[in-house]
C-alpha cells in the first residue's frame, strides 16, 4: 500500500458511524500497523457535514496515549447519529497533523 494511500486512510478516514440505539453508547477504534510505538493517536469526532474536517470544528477531539504498534481507542458518551471521523498518529505529542509539501503526512503513520 502506497505511502499516500495510508495517508488518506489514516488521517482522512471518514467512517460514517450509525449508532443503532437512542442510549449512549461507546465506539471502539482500533488503529493497526503505526511505525513507531511513541505520541498518539488523535481522533476528531464530526456530528455536522459542513464541519468536517475543520480542526475546531470537532464535536469531540480526543488524544489516546501510542504504547504499541497497535492502539484501541474506547471513546464513550456518543448519542445516536451519524459521524464522520479523522484519525492521525501524533507521532511527536504536538497536537499537529504535521503534514508535508505534497499534503501528506510529514511523520509516517
Amino acid at each position: 500500500m502506497s505511502y499516500r494511500v495510508r495517508y488518506i486512510i489514516m488521517v482522512g478516514l471518514l467512517a460514517v458511524v450509525h449508532l443503532a440505539n437512542s442510549q449512549k453508547v461507546a465506539l471502539r477504534l482500533t488503529v493497526n500497523k503505526l511505525k513507531q510505538a511513541s505520541g498518539a493517536i488523535v481522533v476528531s469526532i464530526f456530528n455536522q457535514e459542513n464541519t468536517f474536517p475543520i480542526d475546531g470544528k470537532e464535536y469531540k477531539k480526543l488524544s489516546f496515549a501510542v504504547r504499541a504498534l497497535s492502539t484501541t481507542c474506547l471513546i464513550k458518551g456518543l448519542e445516536q447519529g451519524d459521524y464522520a471521523i479523522a484519525v492521525f498518529h501524533d507521532q511527536n505529542n504536538d497536537g499537529i497533523c504535521n503534514l508535508g509539501l505534497i499534503g501528506a503526512q510529514d511523520r509516517p503513520a
